[in-house]
């Protein structure tokens, strides 16, 4: 969630918007308003508490429920178990934590140098009154409402995307020869639409996104909130960055799904699932975090008005509450994602089916499987926030904060991802297509009784 650093001042005053704190540190979440906080709080509660409940009716079995729900040992074993695929298959690990230290230290350093926008920063630093504990506890709190944040938005990180385009232009014949032996002719044609389809939209996101650098370097090297033409791209950057988020994620839980079978190399099973995956991938970044592309968007149309005067907080806090209860909702799809590392086959239904099922075998292990991983989440990101905010307000000072929050929530992402993977493993098991038969000739009897004749 977007923080807001302490201005160091005897009396604090509410900024009168909040809109450029959006646009420079959006990457870091959604922000929550002044006067929210318990409001969210308290729907985070009565979330988790429905959450329970559906999972206990769904499990039936309100013994294995109770033992399941609350069996932090085992949660934390679980943990350890699911460190084991990170162990087999490293290569999600270096690349999204690569990734993530470049996108953020170059973010980093250009705000650094830009020193003319100091006093507007400063202004947004005064909404948590000065406390340093208040601001640490916000921000703990709004990371928490969605434990995978960094694993479910690694569209933002620039240096990802763009390498993801060079590896699907360079592969692409690597691709179709894969997924020409391991599905049918129609999907395989459909496949390669949807894989061609994802490339021209992460091609427009990195295009926007250079582009809209070379203009304003401070808000755009991160998030793609730079100015645009006619509202068209409020709408259609949300859409493109959901289509980056979901292939990114697809690939790393194919890298999962391959830890889980302890394979040490790619191969045309691999590729199969990531292409069929995507848009399994998209939805589970769609209902774990939609409140990030709705302030996204509406973070877009309002830089894009031409009205001469900007949002006022008034405007924004309903729009970023409503956000952060769409997070709230989105933590009943904690464990989706892992259950599509183990459900590879090709219909969205089945991922559906599947996530359903682990909720009758084991609801109580999930939902208690959420709350650590909530929990976790928050107490890696106090004290960050809490030693900047301790700080003399600079230029650098909040999104320092948010870089080394996010740097411990990825990697707390990805261990947290492994443990729900090797729950779902265990009750799931490995769920793959077979791919297309092969198809027997019989020779006919007249081609039995061909006769050489000299």
């Amino acid at each position: 969630m977007i923080g807001f650093l302490i201005a160091q001042v005897p009396t604090p005053a509410p900024p009168p918007t909040i809109a450029p704190l959006l646009r420079r540190f959006f990457q870091s979440g959604l922000a929550q308003p002044p006067g929210s906080i318990a409001y969210v709080l308290l729907a985070l509660i009565a979330a988790l508490v429905l959450f329970a409940v559906v999972a206990g009716l769904l499990q039936r079995d309100w013994n294995k429920w109770l033992r399941g729900l609350f069996d932090v040992r085992g949660h934390f074993e679980q943990i350890g178990a699911g460190l084991e695929i990170i162990r087999r298959n490293k290569r999600p690990l270096w690349v999204t934590l690569v990734a993530a230290v470049i996108s953020w230290s170059v973010w980093a350093l250009k705000v650094w140098r830009e020193r003319t926008n100091i006093a507007d920063i400063e202004s947004m630093l005064q909404v948590h009154g000065n406390s340093a504990a208040s601001f640490a506890w916000s921000n703990a709190l709004a990371a928490s409402l969605a434990p995978l944040r960094d694993l479910l938005s690694l569209g933002d990180l620039l240096p990802l995307a763009i390498i993801a385009c060079l590896v699907l232009f360079a592969r692409t014949a690597e691709i179709s020869q894969h997924l020409r032996t391991k599905t049918r002719a129609m999907e395989n044609v459909m496949l390669k639409r949807r894989v061609g389809t994802i490339w021209v939209a992460m091609i427009v996101l990195v295009a926007y996104r250079v582009i809209g650098f070379t203009m304003d370097p401070v808000t755009t090297v991160t998030a793609p909130t730079a100015s645009g033409c006619l509202y068209i791209d409020a709408l259609l950057l949300p859409v493109a960055l959901l289509v980056a988020d979901g292939m990114l994620l697809s690939w790393v839980l194919a890298e999962y799904g391959r830890g889980v079978c302890g394979r040490f190399e790619w191969d045309s099973s691999d590729t199969a699932a990531f292409a069929r995956g995507i848009p399994a991938a998209m939805c589970a970044c769609g209902l774990a975090n939609l409140g990030r592309y709705l302030a996204l968007g509406f973070a877009m149309w309002e830089q894009q008005s031409n009205s001469p005067t900007k949002w006022s907080a008034k405007t924004w806090e309903p729009l970023i509450l409503a956000a952060s209860i769409l997070q709230v909702i989105g933590l009943v799809w904690f464990a989706f994602p892992a259950v599509l590392a183990v459900e590879r086959r090709g219909r969205l239904k089945d991922k559906f089916s599947s996530f359903v099922t682990l909720l009758r075998r084991a609801g109580g292990k999930v939902v208690g499987f959420t709350v650590l991983g909530l929990v976790l989440n928050m107490a890696v990101v106090v004290p960050f926030y809490w030693i900047f905010g301790k700080m003399q307000a600079e230029t650098w000072s909040l999104v320092g904060a948010a870089s080394y929050g996010h740097y411990a929530t990825l990697l707390l992402g990805l261990v947290l991802l492994a443990g729900a993977t090797q729950l779902a493993h265990l009750e799931l098991g490995f769920q793959e297509d077979p791919g297309p038969a092969p198809i027997q000739i019989e020779e006919t009897a007249a081609q039995e009784q061909w006769v050489v004749v000299e």
